[in-house]
Order: structure tokens, then C-alpha cells, then sequence
């Protein structure tokens, strides 16, 4: 079982994402209760934001504290440390080292 501290923050962001669902709710209502309309200068505003609450609260609803989970990446994603020594990319190389790149010049 979850310690209180991360079941007090878990209740905190999901209950933030509902809010956030209620909010996209009534801006959705605002924007179309009235049926179809010419789109106002307003309206587009209020599109956005209803959109970005949806979006928004659905994540932290349905995913809580652990929206910030850690994953663990494939081999293929990851950083590799055995780069070849001449490579521009490399840490040493002369590209990614001005004071190395003036001493060579000269």
C-alpha cells in the first residue's frame, strides 16, 4: 500500500484532473450550447483552452502521481559511453571543446 504522503498527492492530482474535465465541460458547453454559429474572435480562445483542459485533465486523471513514473528506455534509445575516440559528437573531440579547437589551430 502507497505511503499517505504519495495517496495524499495522488487524490490532489487526480482531483486537479477533474476539475480540469469539469472546467473543458462547461468551456465546451459556453462554446456550443448555443448550436451551430459563426466562430467570434472569442471563440477560438476558448477552443483552445477547452482542448488543452481536456487534455490536461484526462492525463492526471487517469494516470495520477504516476504521470511522473521514471521508465526504463531499450538499448537503442539510451546514451551510449563507447564512442569512437575521433567522433565530432565525442565529449574530447575538438568540435565540442573551444579551447582545444584554438590550441589546434595554432
Amino acid at each position: 500500500m502507497a505511503s499517505k504522503r504519495w495517496l495524499g498527492q495522488d487524490i490532489a492530482l487526480r482531483s486537479a484532473g477533474l476539475a480540469l474535465l469539469c472546467l473543458a465541460a462547461f468551456l465546451g458547453r459556453l462554446l456550443f450550447g448555443g448550436g451551430p454559429h459563426v466562430a467570434k474572435l472569442v471563440d477560438y480562445p476558448l477552443a483552445g483552452a477547452t482542448f488543452l483542459s481536456a487534455s490536461v485533465g484526462s492525463a492526471l486523471l487517469w494516470q495520477g502521481r504516476h504521470l511522473f513514473d521514471q521508465v526504463e528506455l531499450s538499448s537503442r534509445w539510451a546514451t551510449h559511453v563507447d564512442e569512437p575516440a575521433g567522433a565530432p559528437w565525442a565529449a574530447g573531440s575538438a568540435l565540442n571543446n573551444p579551447v582545444r579547437s584554438s590550441e589546434a589551430s595554432s
